[in-house]
């Protein structure tokens, strides 16, 4: 399999097209397929690990809040890439919240919506990244050491800021890095973790993914990952060699 290159994407930011009649923020609080913020499953996460008034939060207590989100999703959903689902069911939420595991995407897609629930504008971004820390299997998967990388963009105070409640402290401790936290101001990277995961730009808001969509993308990246049953393949199948058996 050959490995992706950067020059195959964009280099421009892209935006999924907003329907004119809704302003962004607006659309950024939709309940929808994917980010299925009124899921009793959801509302029930939120409420046991965001505790807070029914009527909504505001300022400090709004990001403190989404800060226990972050860490609920980060440190409380494994991260695994193989084995994992891509079906339409296994896209959304609620659904990440009951299998209690996924890669990147699957996690971002349940912060996204977690925070929607809060009344906290969110969207999925997507971008290349160079990963510099990656086992031999996963290396093989996806064809090299370029990633489409998924993480979230909420609004905060008058801003968007980004979010990356992926790499969980037991997955950053094994790597020898220390994980992402949350600032509530900017997108804190640890200096160590940078050197390990180099953006490579073509960054794509999604406000409202839809599973063709996301399909799509990483179709486009890593071949291997969407198979017929739209489940990516076990770590099995990598083990020894190069390429899937």
């Amino acid at each position: 399999m050959n490995a992706i290159s950067p020059t195959e994407f964009t280099s421009e930011s892209e935006v999924d097209e907003e329907p004119e009649a809704e302003s962004e923020i607006e659309f950024t609080l939709r309940a929808t397929p994917v980010l299925d913020h009124e899921s009793p499953r959801i509302a029930q996460f939120v409420a046991e690990e965001a505790p807070g008034s029914a009527a909504g939060a505001t300022g400090a207590d709004l990001r403190e809040r989404c800060r226990a989100l972050f860490y609920a999703v980060r440190d409380g959903i494994d991260y695994e890439v193989f084995d994992t689902g891509l079906r339409d069911a296994d896209l959304a939420g609620s659904a990440v919240l009951d299998a209690g595991r996924g890669f990147c995407l699957h996690k971002s897609i349940l912060y996204a919506t977690a925070v929607r629930h809060l009344g906290v504008p969110s969207r999925l971004a997507s971008s290349l990244v160079r990963n510099h820390l990656s086992s031999p299997e996963l290396t093989a998967l996806v064809g090299g050491e370029v990633f489409l990388h998924w993480y979230v963009e909420i609004h905060l105070d008058g801003r968007w800021i980004k979010v990356t409640p992926v790499f969980n402290r037991l997955l950053c401790r094994m790597y020898g890095i220390a994980p992402l936290e949350f600032e509530g101001v900017h997108h804190a990277f640890d200096p160590q973790g940078l050197k390990r995961m180099e953006f490579l730009g073509d960054v794509r808001l999604h406000p409202d993914p839809t599973p063709d969509r996301i399909r799509e993308l990483i179709q486009s990246a890593h071949p291997a990952m969407v198979t017929p049953d739209l489940r990516v393949p076990s770590r099995s199948r990598f083990v020894g060699s190069g390429s899937p058996s």
